[in-house]
């Protein structure tokens, strides 16, 4: 199988092999740095350490994810053709792989993707990279990584304070994020869960009420959550000697945080001996306060604070493990395969990490956590450095937050990048008074204080992201329907949030994101927006003097009522729009216009649409023409929706209709297309120049075009055989689909003129089922011949440019298709 021809193919192994390229990248940095390298664990600070910590220790011991290939795993296997996930390994395949790593290894426990976990006795954190490295090389390892040590976002302390600045509207000197006003609209319903994967929880009153506890669940708790750390002596439950073979601990119900304090004493093992001493930071209660404190609480209120948190305890002495954080991002969304879980989560909040970068078990987590429909939220991280670096801020998907300084300017601890941040929050500048974030603590330096609650101001990523989460979920509570790129688009867009400085470091750098978190902001971009059918209208290929309309519907999508202001015909200078000239409405021109507006000045209320009639008036010049039509909000014209328009005039070649539909075909089924081009010139053109592209598979099987010269209205043919993508992928999409799966082909051609336009044909077809069903949207055909009969679906696609996004849905459709096989194939 080529896989030129399927590009999502292509673009799951390059991700593959960047991430492969980016951990022999780290290798030499691992071996040479010593006690300052980034892959040592980072820690929580004391309050006496005015600095983000954990750059300065190996922390926690070496531990590896190891995945075998089928058949390899021994004594585990699972039957015929399955991958156990519930088993561990056995003696012979552990003492293989002890053999192939040149270290002795302890087994520690299966993860639910069919990996396995093991220790590497009496090694520090550094040396698993090698080790990870050794084990890729045995023929019977699929998967080798390091388990990263994963630690709280967090920067240095300061004194307590009782303003909540972070929440509070824009004003001169101090950028808050607006919840004040965005509660106008929402606080969050009880339904709408958010997931605090950290340190656990602790019963504080703002969290729990009044005499309320951790459980039963109380307050604004929606489970006693879980705890998913997988070594009794970081969980707290365990002496810190008891020997790695000992110190295995299942998930266990229940999030209450034991305290992740450092003593003097346990540095004295192996365990801890990397790890600074500390008292215990109570960071996953100070996060799950930003989030969701009670409005009636006597102290600090939640962003959200009418939704629910669910605890989950990945966290504890000197920090914790990612396969750890894995399994519980599975569990949080509601996709583990062997914990269920009654109240899964629609954001995760994962206030956490390490500079390691993503690792493909992580990845992995997230990617199902997503499918679920559930919004992971990442701190940054406190590096000052590159997030893409940092897991789990530098994965695919997940809305990677960096911490802004209450005068609205980047951290200086907060990590940066310009392709993995999605946007900032407040985070606190980590030094001067009344500039960090206030939230739920407890007096406690060991095992919290029963009696000892407070409030205290911190500073970091970590206290960043939860803003971000607590926004997505009231976006969630006013509209549950949203998926999670829509959360992100929604939260992100450039008129959601709140500009940069433009001589800052976030202005002058373009790293810290779209803006700073503006919660108000996010929620009308929100409720204020529209869909269309489709993103462009194609006037296709018109002769000179020809007129043609178009019609676009935009609907209201949301929970709200929509205000529509004007509608307008912008022009644009390229596909991306360079100016912004509105055309008259109403009048026949050379170019676009509105001939019927049903939306301007209207309220659509939810599920409601409008239309819009544009005509297009072919001029006496070749050449392709571009507009875009905008629709804006009532009263101060913010765009809601913007449609390209596009026409191409004066082809020297013609071969109407510019789409076609082909009959239903069966996976592998293929038809013969003849395709007639007619100069369309008034002198003798040579064709030049003939392409087929397209997401289904199409080749020629006679051309009698390319090279050839045409008289005036004289044709040549060319002869196609075009059908579905392969078997494979056409089934698998069929079976996610429940029906089938669409296709297009793209034919264009011109004569390589000075002034020629490329004339493109599309054909759009359908798979079916062996039981022949299938389905799909007929594409918008208003003012074109006739197409032939027959069965399926058709697109508009952009003549002479790439695949529109009907194809690109395709493609997204095919990877995960892909994906689904591939799970498939993985599972017991």
């Amino acid at each position: 199988m080529s896989l030129s021809r399927f590009p999502f193919l292509i673009s799951a192994r390059f991700g593959l092999l960047c991430a492969l390229a980016m951990l022999s990248a780290l290798a030499p940095m691992v071996a040479n740095a010593g006690n300052a390298t980034p892959d040592a664990p980072l820690h929580a600070p004391n309050a006496t350490h005015d600095r983000p910590d954990g750059l300065d220790s190996p922390g926690l011991p070496a531990r590896l994810v190891v995945r075998l290939k089928p058949g390899h795993e021994g004594g585990a296997s699972g039957g015929p053709g399955r991958r156990p996930t519930d088993r561990p390994l056995s003696p012979q395949a552990l003492s293989a792989l002890s053999g192939a790593a040149g270290w002795p290894l302890d087994y520690i426990r299966p993860l639910s993707d069919g990996a396995h976990v093991l220790a590497a006795s009496h090694a520090g954190a550094p040396l698993a990279h090698e080790l990870a490295a050794a084990l890729r090389r045995h023929a019977s390892v699929e998967r080798a990584e390091p388990d990263q040590p994963m630690v709280p976002q967090l920067g240095p302390d300061a004194q307590e304070l009782t303003r909540l600045w972070n929440l509070k509207p824009v004003v001169s000197g101090s950028v808050g994020t607006d919840f004040e006003a965005a509660w106008l609209r929402a606080t969050g319903r009880a339904n709408v869960i958010v997931a605090v994967l950290d340190t656990g929880v602790l019963a504080h009153p703002d969290l729990v009420g009044q005499g309320g506890s951790v459980s039963p669940p109380t307050g604004a708790l929606a489970s006693v959550g879980y705890d998913f750390i997988s070594d009794c002596r970081i969980r707290g439950s365990c002496p810190s000697g008891t020997a790695v073979r000992q110190s295995g601990a299942a998930p266990t119900p229940g999030a209450l945080d034991r305290g992740d304090w450092i003593s003097e004493e346990d540095q004295a093992y192996p365990v801890f001996s990397g790890c600074r001493r500390k008292t215990s930071s109570w960071h996953g209660t100070h996060v799950a306060g930003i989030v969701a404190a009670l409005a009636d609480a006597q102290g600090v209120v939640g962003a959200a604070w009418g939704v629910r948190l669910l605890p989950v305890r990945v966290l504890g002495k000197c920090g914790g493990y990612m396969s750890d954080v894995a399994e519980a991002l599975r569990w949080a969304a509601g996709v583990h395969p062997s914990i269920a879980n009654p109240t899964p989560a629609r954001v995760l909040n994962v206030s956490l990490g390490s500079q390691l970068g993503c690792s493909a078990t992580m990845q992995s987590a997230i990617d199902a956590a997503r499918a679920a429909g559930a919004v992971v939220v990442a701190a940054a991280g406190n590096a000052s450095g590159d997030a893409a670096r940092s897991s789990v801020a530098g994965c695919e998907g997940v809305i990677a937050v960096a911490a802004s300084t209450r005068a609205g300017d980047l951290a200086g601890y907060s990590n940066r990048s310009t392709t993995h941040v999605a946007l900032s929050a407040p985070g606190g500048d980590g030094r001067s008074f009344g500039s960090q974030v206030l939230s739920t603590m407890n007096t406690g330096t060991t095992a919290h204080d029963p009696s000892g609650w407070r409030h205290a101001e911190r500073s970091g990523t970590s206290f960043a992201a939860p803003h971000v989460a607590a926004a997505a979920a009231l976006l969630l509570s006013r509209d549950p329907s949203l998926r999670p790129e829509a959360v992100r688009s929604a939260l992100t867009a450039p008129g959601a949030v709140t500009a940069f400085a433009p001589a800052g470091t976030c202005g002058t750098t373009g790293a810290c994101g779209s803006g700073i978190l503006h919660a108000a902001r996010s929620l009308a971009m929100a409720d204020g927006r529209l869909s269309a059918q489709a993103d462009t209208l194609d006037f296709g290929h018109p002769a000179f003097g020809e007129r043609r309309v178009r019609r676009i519907e935009a609907t209201n999508p949301g929970l709200g009522s929509v205000q529509l202001g004007l509608v307008r015909v912008v022009e644009s200078a390229g596909p991306a729009g360079a100016s912004s000239l509105p055309t008259p409405p109403g009048t026949d021109v050379p170019g676009f216009a509105i001939v019927q507006d049903g939306c301007a000045g209207r309220t659509l209320a939810p599920a409601a649409l409008c239309a819009v009639d544009v005509a297009f008036v072919a001029g006496t010049a070749p050449g392709v023409s571009r507009a875009s039509l905008v629709f804006g909000a009532a009263p101060d014209e913010v765009p809601l929706l913007a449609v390209a328009l596009l026409a191409s005039v004066g082809s020297n070649l013609a071969a109407p209709p510019d789409r076609r539909l082909l009959p239903a075909l069966a996976p592998g089924e293929a038809v013969s297309v003849d395709l007639e081009f007619t100069n369309a010139a008034e002198a003798s053109q040579v064709v030049q120049a003939l392409r087929v592209r397209g997401t289904g598979s199409a080749s020629v099987t006679a051309d009698g075009c390319s090279n050839a010269e045409l008289a005036p209205r004289q044709s040549c043919t060319v002869t196609l055989r075009v059908g579905p993508p392969s078997p494979t992928i056409v089934l698998a999409s069929a079976q996610l689909a429940g029906t089938g799966a669409g296709y297009q082909i793209q034919v264009s051609a011109n004569t390589g003129g000075i002034d020629d336009v490329p004339y493109t044909v599309t054909f759009s077809g359908w798979a079916t089922l062996s039981d022949g069903s299938n389905t799909g949207a007929v594409a918008d055909t208003s003012g074109d011949p006739a197409l032939p009969a027959g069965r399926g679906g058709g697109c508009t696609v952009l003549a002479g440019e790439g695949p529109g996004d009907a194809t690109l849905a395709l493609l997204a459709l095919g990877l995960l298709a892909w994906r689904s096989v591939r799970r498939a194939q993985a599972k017991p």
